[in-house]
């Protein structure tokens, strides 16, 4: 929970985004004090009406009153729509400033910071943490505002109206503002928890929506309806607890306010003739501090949607904080040839205790074929995320011509290294799009043709609605697994790096498509450095060389040949293999 002094410097930081749109902030302004006099104006018009027209019968000394109600009418209504237009403007504008901040900071951050983050989590304060900030920087500054000039306004007509009733009523103010103290924290408290039952309501939607094949295989139906159903009781606790204290402070103002105000009634029965108050004025008085109850109630209220805001913005400036990916590299990575040096390099995960990688060292010529096996967990992957940087060193170093990759322009680092990966990421977008995505953007369709021909592509996007213009959904969900493979393979080359990696880049195709796949792939690593992470060791076994990784060390190194005449991992993982697929054909031939 934020402590006093933490939520006014989140609530200061708050603030700065609603400053870029003073203009408007200073016409709604302007629109809620006119609405505000137009509305005390109204309640002082009590007085003459009842002095001067139902108490006196001097009709026309009052005959100016309806043209009145109409101006005060129209008046009210200009202030409302002024004030309700330029505060809502300047609300949207402050959500898309800030889920713009947001979106654009998850861009820059460390791979590192989503290990550690639930994506559902993450899209909670994109979508429902934002909303909440915004409501807090504008609705709630309204109401705040607004408010506070109609009190100011009924509090002008009870002092013209009885100077020694107004000082009464003051004496409501003490307890209130004690009440709101109170209440605050408890908002405060609330609002966090709610924030965090809903991005767990997120993620765990996110899980089931995404593995939902997996959950019916399994039967899991049942199982997954409860886990919900508790993360959603939570949620639904925090949010009861959260109007029962919104209402319960709604109704002791009530109670306070009901107490000053039988006091003043005991007044008026019991000294109003020997005070010279007129019944104009009092009427005038009660019409007044009626009117005020209401704007004291909100305001009391507004302290939930403020105190909700403060905790959502404490949780998107948490994230607005996180150090970007650390990018001090000067080296321009234009032009490097490809060959790869580990120096005694380690990488241990902060949530693990035991090290990814443990003193690897070896070197890779440029231009050359590497393969890395091994079995799963043994750090290849781990290996390869080094080369992009998407993870630091632990320990070593890892240098490319000779350069250490952190000493390279971070961009133009990523630029030189191409990667097809098991885990294929497409975007809803069309297909040329997907393969010229990014730094590729505005490659001509020639060319983007082209490298769908090389990668085996073309003959399935010719069979598309639209060709390359077709629409493939959310990750590329109207294309089969094979064909989503070969949109990446298509990508990485159109980008034509110099260093190309590999990770099981053929898994998802049949044994017909991956041969001719094979061959394109095989095309494509001409003339560059080539890192092949692959399970099926049949298809590495003309590799220049074979690493294998054993629980994050380098165990064997060696061509296809000589690691097989030395008979040790590697050789027993191609037994292994071997084994299984005869195996395999027996069975198809039972």
């Amino acid at each position: 929970m934020l402590e006093p002094a933490q939520a006014k410097a989140v609530f200061r930081r708050l603030l700065g985004y609603s400053r870029r749109y003073l203009w408007l902030i200073g016409l709604a302004i302007g629109g809620m004090a006119l609405d505000a006099a137009c509305t005390a104006g109204f309640t002082a018009l009590m007085r003459p009406l009842l002095d001067e027209g139902f108490v006196g019968d001097d009709w026309r000394a009052v005959s100016w009153l309806p043209a009145l109600v109409l101006v005060i009418f129209v008046g009210r209504g200009l202030g409302a729509l002024i004030s309700g237009y330029c505060m809502s403007r300047a609300g949207r504008s402050v959500v898309f400033d800030l889920r713009q901040d947001l979106f654009d900071k998850l861009l820059v951050l460390p791979t590192i910071f989503f290990d550690r983050q639930a994506q559902g989590g993450l899209i909670s304060r994109l979508t429902f943490n934002v909303e909440q900030v915004a409501a807090a920087s504008t609705d709630a500054i309204t109401i705040l505002m607004r408010d506070s000039l109609y009190v100011i306004g009924f509090f002008v007509v009870m002092l013209v109206s009885s100077a020694k009733l107004t000082l009464v009523v003051l004496l409501l103010g003490p307890p209130v503002a004690l009440l709101a103290r109170l209440v605050s924290r408890k908002f405060r408290r609330y609002s966090r928890k709610i924030q965090d039952t809903v991005g767990g309501v997120a993620q765990r939607a996110n899980e089931v929506i995404a593995g939902h094949q997996v959950v019916k295989l399994m039967k899991a139906q049942d199982s997954e309806s409860e886990r919900f159903r508790q993360i959603n009781a939570r949620n639904r606790s925090q949010h009861v607890r959260l109007i029962l204290t919104k209402h319960g402070a709604a109704a002791l103002v009530h109670i306070i306010a009901g107490a000053a105000l039988a006091g003043i009634f005991f007044y008026a029965t019991t000294s109003l003739a020997q005070s010279g108050m007129t019944p104009g004025a009092f009427i005038a008085f009660i019409t007044a501090m009626l009117a005020l109850l209401p704007s004291l109630r909100r305001m009391t209220n507004v302290l939930a949607t403020i105190q909700t805001g403060i905790a959502a913005a404490d949780s998107v400036f948490q994230v607005l904080d996180e150090p970007n990916e650390k990018d001090s590299g000067s080296v321009s990575a234009a032009g490097i040839s490809g060959r790869i040096t580990f120096q005694d390099v380690s990488l241990q995960y902060a949530d693990s205790e035991v090290a990814a990688l443990d003193r690897i060292s070896f070197e890779i010529e440029a231009g050359t074929l590497t393969a890395i096996v091994g079995r799963s967990g043994g750090g290849k992957t781990s290996l390869i995320n080094l080369l992009p940087r998407f993870y630091e060193t632990s320990a070593g170093q890892v240098l490319i011509d000779g350069v250490n990759v952190k000493d390279y322009v971070l961009d133009e680092l990523r630029g030189a290294i191409a990667v097809v990966s098991q885990n294929i990421v497409l975007f809803n977008d069309t297909v040329a799009a997907n393969i010229a995505y990014g730094r590729l953007a505005g490659t001509p369709a020639e060319q983007i043709r082209q490298a769908a021909k090389t990668a085996g592509a073309l003959e399935f996007i010719r069979q598309l609605p639209e060709g390359m213009d077709t629409l493939i959904g959310p990750g590329g969900v109207q294309l089969s697994g094979g064909q989503r493979q070969r949109i990446a393979i298509a990508r990485a080359v159109l980008l034509n790096a110099p260093i190309l990696v590999l990770d099981e880049a053929t898994s998802a195709l049949d044994s017909e498509t991956e041969r001719d796949v094979q061959q394109a792939v095989m095309a494509l690593t001409r003339d560059r450095t080539t890192l092949v992470i692959a399970h099926r060791l049949s298809t590495i076994e003309n590799a220049d060389r074979v690493m294998v990784l054993e629980q994050g060390q380098l165990v064997e190194s060696g061509t296809h040949r000589e690691l097989l005449a030395n008979e040790g991992h590697y050789a027993t993982l191609y037994r292994i293999q071997f084994s299984e697929a005869a195996g395999d054909e027996v069975g198809t031939a039972g």
